[in-house]
């Protein structure tokens, strides 16, 4: 995908975007696990699973931020 295309898209769209690169299409190897069903559905809970756990980690992050202001250490 052309840089313009990519910046485009990103910096444009109306709700939070990603782009993700699985493979190359250019690949036989990659292509043929892009173009299977259960490859695909695989690759979508991993993804899924990785951003439930940065949120995760983030509120746990900033519960501890919230949590340490009252104590000593931030007085």
């Amino acid at each position: 995908m052309k840089a313009a295309i990519i910046t485009n898209l990103l910096n444009h769209s109306i709700c939070p975007t990603i782009l993700v690169e699985i493979g190359f299409v250019s690949n036989p190897m990659d292509r043929m696990r892009m173009t299977d069903s259960s490859q695909q559905i695989q690759i979508a809970n991993a993804m899924s699973a990785a951003i439930d756990t940065y949120f995760l980690l983030l509120n746990q992050t900033l519960s501890k931020e919230t949590s340490c202001k009252g104590s000593d250490l931030y007085d």
